[in-house]
């Protein structure tokens, strides 16, 4: 029961990080889309935020900067509520991961147990591509 909880979390997790891949992607691509830089004076601290996380707030702040016609003194409100939301999104993200290797390597062990001596060693060679495959390819 337990895994079901942590299970249905991950995909709600999963649904929040799609959405600013997306954002991300529509942002990268949009032209003169700023940077948004953010001053680190007016910011609490929070988890390092990757490019992914950075691109989700700049392409937020922009779509606020068209639709709401923010004032400059909004904009600086409201960046460093984007710099913190990204930082705990980078976090779950991690989390995420972890959670999903904790799982898969929990499953791993349980197939295991249920097979033969000469299957057990396919699955090890097939869990050991799987990773090579993961390594050459980050992200995946």
């Amino acid at each position: 029961m337990n895994t079901r909880k942590h299970f249905a979390a991950a995909v709600a997790v999963a649904g929040i990080f799609s959405t600013g891949v997306v954002t991300g992607r529509w942002s990268a691509a949009t032209p003169g889309a700023s940077s948004g830089s953010v001053n680190p004076s007016t910011t609490t601290a929070v988890a390092p935020v990757s490019t992914l996380e950075q691109r989700w707030s700049s392409a937020t702040m922009e779509e606020y900067r068209r639709r709401l016609q923010l004032t400059p003194a909004q904009v600086e409100g409201i960046r460093p509520l984007l710099k913190e939301t990204s930082g705990m999104m980078a976090q779950m993200r991690r989390d995420l991961k972890t959670n999903i290797h904790a799982s898969i390597r929990s499953m791993n062990a349980r197939v295991s147990t249920l097979l033969t001596v000469e299957q057990r060693r396919e699955f090890v060679a097939l869990i050991r591509e799987k990773q090579a495959e993961r390594e050459e390819t980050p992200g995946k």
